[in-house]
């Protein structure tokens, strides 16, 4: 029995022995923002807390979007600072210390001249002659719909447009009827339309709906998102098909004034 727990034990403690003699690669936490208000900061603090044991050759990098595009990189023991490069050159102060110690002092990226132009996903990586570790992590700046939502009905075309423009990202845009507590989603036609304009988004979202099967008094909600964020706004409008039903009664009693001007005319 004493055979077979010292066998077991061997087994348990075994991968840990290994992996004290060959070294350890660990980031710990990677500590950065998911979403930030565009004119909210100027900079940004984006921490890989890292841990390293019995590697050589450290060196600390970091990628934009994917890891072709390297934006920075350092090597541990230094006092010199690291170096910005790539596509965010300009956007990086190397000079910034996230500790006193030697080995991790400038492992952080510090984004300055922050703007929605950063958004993006952001790697670190840290590796040795035998060992690395990478972790990866989105970043959204986004820039909030200065004007809002517009939402117009109009009847005589039954139709419903909700539009948003100076945005970013491209958001997420969506327009339904509410009859009551039921969503009528069957009896309507629904087109989008988006442009990008100076690097931000207008968005348009057009309902084509049937009058006779709109209940009396019917909502229609325009629900906007940012994806990646927790920026969510909503613009509702009543509509009554009584409403619609004077609008179109007072267009046809106008008819034969407006046949006897064309004739004067």
């Amino acid at each position: 029995m004493i055979k077979y727990d010292r066998i077991f034990l061997l087994f348990f403690v075994s991968p840990f022995l290994v992996a004290s003699v060959l070294g350890l690669v660990q980031i710990k936490e990677l500590r950065m923002p998911t979403s930030v208000r565009s004119g909210e900061v100027d900079e940004l603090i984006l921490d890989c807390d890292y841990e390293v044991r019995n590697v050589s050759g450290i060196e600390v990098k970091w990628f934009y979007n994917g890891n072709k595009d390297q934006i920075y990189q350092w090597i541990p023991g230094r006092s010199a600072p690291g170096y910005p490069m790539g596509s965010l050159k300009n956007n990086i102060d190397a000079t910034f210390q996230a500790t006193d110690d030697k080995l991790t002092m400038y492992r952080a990226l510090k984004l300055i001249n922050v703007t929605h132009n950063l958004t993006g996903s952001y790697t670190c990586k840290v590796s040795g002659y035998t060992e690395e570790a990478v972790e990866t992590k989105n970043l959204t700046i986004f820039v909030p719909a200065p004007d809002g939502l517009n939402l117009t009905i109009i009847p005589e075309e039954m139709s419903a447009i909700c539009s948003v423009s100076g945005i970013f990202p491209e958001p997420m845009l969506s327009l339904i009827i509410q009859n009551g507590n039921i969503t009528n989603n069957t009896d309507y036609r629904v087109e989008n339309d988006v442009e990008r304009e100076h690097g931000l988004y207008n968005k348009v979202t057009t309902l084509y709906f049937k009058n006779e099967s709109m209940a009396a008094n019917s909502e229609f909600i325009c629900m906007m998102k940012i994806p990646g964020t927790e920026y969510e706004i909503t613009e509702t409008r009543l509509y009554s098909t009584d409403n619609f039903s004077i609008r179109a009664h007072l267009d046809i009693s106008l008819l034969p004034l407006c046949i006897l001007i064309m004739f004067l005319l």
